[in-house]
């Protein structure tokens, strides 16, 4: 079934109603949708597990029961802007159930992506057993590619099954310690007891993400996920020395990213402001301070958030903000609109 790519609005890259971002040195994390957050620069490589339009609760707001079409266009949608995101020699992976991702197969060979390798994903499962039917106890990762991808393919191995075969012990003997992995991987799912499990549903095991990246990225590489729901993927690429990059819709997620940077933002201190940031930016500030001279890295609201904006005043902003601070306490948490009403009483709808 082909699809023409969706046409982006003149407001690309804009902002529309409120984005917040989270983030330290290494990991950010921007509550958007994958529309408003992308393009992102220099992505190496993509890891993204899309809701599998069967009808789950995300507790999010999102509706995941689309039409057919509908689901279609925003999968063709989300991989042509990843394409365009990602270096030359960047790769993607597609996380899904192997029978949706053969549904939409067509799609996905209509984007600019080649496709590289299938790999099946198997895991030891005690729910969904049936009378009729075999139990569902996989997932396809589906390597994307450009022409030339950057590959590291025996940065995990496999020992080897007969190590006292003479070939082997010569491989041995030269420094060889396994072989390179089959394309299935037996990788337990992410539960509740498993120590790399955050207060989140759907989340990706770190081992099966320890695996794309290293297999396709450099220390220092830039990893992203555009559908990244408790962040997992922004994680595992920072304890792995890359740079971690994520977006989502879903604002119940805020508290997890927060622990994911190891920091409540709202007990931010002087101290912390110069490498992390939490920045609020809505259309009607943006649009207010739209002549800024200079930047403003950090400013605190009344909300108690970091807020990264530009402002032609600086040191007034400064000012009012912190002397805002001193007055306000947790009333104005998280308030876009009563941001709004700070902005136009206090520094004026000009800005």
């Amino acid at each position: 079934m082909a699809t023409n790519k969706a046409e982006k609005g003149t407001e690309q890259g804009t902002m529309s109603g409120s984005v917040l971002e989270v983030a330290d040195n290494d990991k950010t994390f921007v509550l958007s949708s994958y529309e408003m957050a992308l393009p992102v620069e220099n992505v190496q490589t993509f890891i993204i597990d899309p809701p599998y339009n069967i009808g789950f609760n995300y507790r999010s707001g999102y509706k995941d029961s689309l039409e057919k079409q509908e689901y279609s266009d925003g999968l063709y949608e989300v991989l042509e802007m990843m394409f365009e995101s990602s270096n030359t020699n960047a790769s993607c992976f597609l996380i899904n159930y192997p029978e949706i991702i053969a549904e939409y197969y067509h799609t996905i060979l209509d984007t600019s992506w080649n496709v590289y390798q299938w790999i099946n994903w198997v895991y030891p499962s005690n729910i969904g057993h049936s009378k009729k039917r075999f139990t569902k106890a996989s997932r396809t990762v589906l390597w994307l590619a450009k022409d030339d991808p950057k590959i590291h393919i025996d940065a995990i191995q496999q020992p080897y099954k007969n190590p006292t075969d003479k070939r082997i012990k010569e491989l041995v003997a030269n420094g060889k310690t396994g072989t390179n992995l089959y394309d299935w991987w037996e990788i337990n799912l992410c539960k509740n007891v498993s120590k790399d499990k955050s207060n989140y549903v759907n989340q990706i095991p770190e081992e099966l993400l320890k695996r794309l990246i290293l297999t396709t990225t450099d220390e220092g590489d830039l990893v992203a996920d555009p559908m990244c729901g408790s962040g997992s993927t922004v994680v595992t690429a920072a304890k792995l020395d890359r740079v971690g990059w994520g977006c989502d819709l879903n604002e119940n997620l805020i508290p997890v990213w927060e622990k994911h940077c190891g920091f409540a933002v709202d007990k931010l201190d002087n101290e912390k402001e110069n490498d992390m940031s939490v920045a609020i930016c809505d259309a009607k500030l943006n649009e207010m301070l739209s002549k800024a001279t200079e930047p403003l890295s950090h400013i605190i609201f009344p909300n108690h958030r970091v807020v990264s904006v530009e402002a032609n005043d600086v040191d007034k902003v400064a000012e009012l903000a912190r002397e805002a601070l001193k007055e306000h306490d947790n009333d104005f948490r998280r308030d876009a609109d009563y941001m709004r009403e700070f902005c136009d009483e206090e520094i004026g709808g000009e800005g």
